[in-house]
């Protein structure tokens, strides 16, 4: 029987251990009051706010502060990376080039040493102040001549000197560039010594066209000789003389 008594897995607790005594009851009601309080004590802390404010002085007495970054892009060109610079104060310093060195990299990706160095881009000049309209202008018929997709490789191989502005219609730029681009299309046309056609190709209407041509920005100046470009884009002012 000893035996079989002990796979009993229901075994009765002792008598000595269910009953209850002063100590055992003064020990519960001692717990039970500190967890209330303690209960008590942390919702408060957690529903109430309190308000800091400190003061930081920066030590700092450079009016600059240096970062340094190294970011590689193989299809941008210098002229179009910037980088602009916003603090938690929200101050906003957008193209911030003065202090950036910017380098061309070769078709390996390795830096060019004597090439491509760009410290602070020269601000462009375009015309404030244009006489006419482009409808007037147009009056006499188009001069900078419009290209398509399908007309642009025939255009390009059929004049020896070809000017063109790829541009798009929504470009602030391009729009302030338009009457001029024209003025200078009606002067070159006029001209018996000059033997370059000025043309332009509008980037929304013919995607793949400027796609293939790799046009990166707007407006994008570009002179073809002989059906093939000549030379880098046009990067300087924009005026009817420059131009």
């Amino acid at each position: 029987m000893s035996g079989l008594k002990m796979m009993d897995f229901f075994r009765k607790i002792p008598a000595d251990l269910t009953e209850t005594t002063i100590t055992g009851a003064a020990l519960s009601v001692a717990a039970c009051i500190f967890m209330g309080v303690l209960f008590i004590v942390e919702l408060y802390a957690f529903l109430s706010t309190t308000v800091e404010t400190g003061v930081m002085l920066d030590t700092n007495s450079d009016t600059l502060l240096r970062i340094n970054f190294n970011v590689t892009m193989l299809d941008l060109q210098c002229d179009y990376a910037a980088v602009d610079v916003v603090d938690v104060l929200g101050t906003n310093s957008m193209n911030v080039t003065k202090n950036v060195e910017k380098w061309q990299l070769d078709e390996h990706g390795k830096r060019m040493i004597f090439q491509g160095r760009n410290r602070e881009q020269k601000a462009i000049s375009y015309e404030e102040h244009h006489p006419e309209t482009v409808e007037e202008m147009m009056a006499n018929g188009i001069h900078a001549v419009p290209l398509t997709e399908g007309g642009f490789e025939e255009y390009v191989q059929s004049h020896p000197y070809a000017f063109i502005n790829f541009y798009a219609p929504w470009c602030i730029w391009c729009q302030r560039l338009e009457p001029t681009w024209e003025a200078m299309a009606e002067e070159v046309d006029a001209s018996e010594d000059l033997e370059v056609d000025v043309a332009k190709v509008d980037c929304v209407a013919n995607r793949n066209l400027c796609g293939a041509q790799r046009i990166q920005a707007f407006p994008t100046l570009r002179f073809f000789k002989d059906g093939k470009q000549y030379g880098l884009d046009y990067r300087q002012d924009r005026t009817g003389q420059a131009l």
